[in-house]
């Protein structure tokens, strides 16, 4: 069976250099809607599926979010009781209050350098224990180290270190400036990328939080906490019991803070919707993508019906000497599994060049920009189970209408396998215009609403009307 195998692979390789010129029509149309699709899914396998980098256990991580009850993907927050979630038996092996997105901040690192902007982000001791965030060199913060207790300490992240102090561990106990305030270097932290919607937007600095915001603090604003999930236990089953030990403070509380229960999603992929990620937008791109690569498919399966035709007489003689039907389908379906191996490889590479153009370009509102998008293994095993896929799609009809011939038939010319090969591609080719038609009329209903959003009435006159921010800190003013 390997030596038939074998044998088969030859002859494709050797056919396909012959018809060089089809092959690398269908080769390039297959890679085009693998590599569209393949590219959907990599950006949803950025923002969604993969682990969160420098997190111990991210599975064990849970965002929990305090929302009305009957509208549970409504933001919202409140001054509220938060701590009493954390209490013995809640099943939650620690808890921590989220402190926002990071923020540009101005930032001195070297003495005499001119302040420039850096992303940081205040963060309580017990936030970055929960998420299991280890020191790369020196410690994390302490207990004790809030803003108002004089502790005066910093992190940085581990990029910082390599690119603005040059890896070197004595950047322990050296001094920088934020926001006009001098903060001691701790420690430097190891590859860890800050809680976001995306782990696209990580911070360069880590702050104490101020106190007024730090665990312990009988009433606090809250809009997320997260926690971490004891062994054994399950997001449905702590959110039940977190309701249960909420309930009692819950009936304290008056105006909106009281319509607000705990909801526990699994993760720390939150949106400001308060649920995972939209899959919505993702369903709509995915679709148009697999609408193009049905359209591929067909385009890919005329062409290979043509290229089949061409060769009638040379599959009828073989049949006449002595290839069953299966001898001959396996040896086409051979060329066609060639041709999308190569096709999933140029599709991979076209992920790969895309995902390097649109790094750090923002996609949605709700997320940060893309960053880093990876080709691991979940996008390679996408792309490979859409390359099996394509070629069940494309090659299955082209192979059928091939082998239906002998070797009297078509040298008179009025095969009965022609005519089949015409029903094919009249068929193929209605397949073509129906999908064309669909993506058409669906990239023309979105244009035209794009185009009616610019004649929206938004009540004021933005002519002439323009919005700027300044920092005069970064200009070395004191106390602005």
């Amino acid at each position: 069976m390997l030596g038939q195998l074998g044998s088969d692979l030859g002859f494709a390789f050797r056919m396909l250099r012959r018809q060089w010129r089809p092959s690398a029509a269908i080769v390039l149309t297959l890679a085009l809607g693998i590599g569209a699709t393949t590219t959907v899914y990599a950006v949803f396998n950025h923002l969604v599926l993969r682990p969160m980098p420098g997190v111990r256990e991210p599975e064990r991580l849970v965002s929990i979010v305090f929302q009305p009850e009957d509208q549970p993907r409504t933001w919202a927050s409140g001054v509220l009781p938060y701590e009493v979630l954390g209490a013995p038996g809640s099943g939650l092996e620690s808890i921590a209050l989220w402190s926002g997105s990071p923020d540009e901040a101005p930032a001195v690192l070297h003495p005499g350098d001119d302040p420039r902007l850096i992303e940081v982000e205040f963060v309580a001791p017990d936030y970055l224990e929960t998420l299991g965030v280890r020191a790369r060199i020196g410690r994390l913060f302490t207990a004790e180290e809030t803003r108002e207790s004089g502790h005066q300490v910093a992190l940085i992240s581990e990029h910082l270190w390599q690119r603005d102090f040059g890896g070197r561990d004595d950047v322990l106990g050296r001094s920088i400036n934020v926001r006009g305030e001098p903060f001691v270097i701790a420690g430097v932290l190891d590859d860890y990328r800050s809680w976001s919607a995306t782990p696209a937007n990580h911070a360069d600095v880590w702050l104490p939080e101020p106190e007024d915001r730090a665990p312990g603090t009988p009433l606090a604003t809250v809009s997320l906490l997260v926690a971490r999930l004891a062994p054994g236990q399950d997001a449905s089953t702590i959110q039940s019991r977190l309701r249960q030990l909420y309930e009692p403070h819950r009936a304290a509380l008056t105006g909106r803070a009281a319509t607000l229960v705990p909801w526990v999603y699994p993760g720390l992929r939150m949106g400001p919707t308060g649920g995972r990620l939209d899959a919505q937008p993702f369903s709509v791109i995915f679709g148009a993508s697999a609408l193009l690569l049905l359209l591929a498919c067909a385009n890919a399966a005329n062409l290979l019906l043509a290229t089949n035709a061409r060769r009638r007489q040379d599959l009828a003689l073989r049949a006449a000497i002595g290839a069953s039907r299966p001898r001959l389908m396996r040896g086409l379906i051979v060329e066609a599994v060639v041709l999308g191996a190569i096709a999933v490889a140029a599709g991979l590479a076209l992920t790969w060049t895309i995902a390097q153009l649109v790094d750090g370009l923002q996609i949605f509102s709700s997320t940060g920009a893309l960053s880093d998008v990876t080709i691991d293994w979940r996008v390679v095993l996408f792309a490979s189970a859409a390359g099996v896929a394509t070629v069940l799609v494309f090659a299955l009809m082209p192979i059928l209408a091939a082998t239906r011939l002998d070797l009297r038939t078509v040298l008179q010319e009025h095969s009965r396998g022609a005519t089949t090969s015409k029903r094919v591609g009249r068929a193929l080719v209605a397949v073509q215009l129906a999908l064309s038609l669909t993506l058409m009329a669906g990239a023309g209903v979105l244009v035209r609403s794009l185009w009616n959003l610019r004649g929206i009435d938004l009540g004021i006159r933005p002519e002439g009307v323009y919005g700027f921010t300044f920092d005069p800190r970064l200009a070395g003013v004191r106390g602005a």
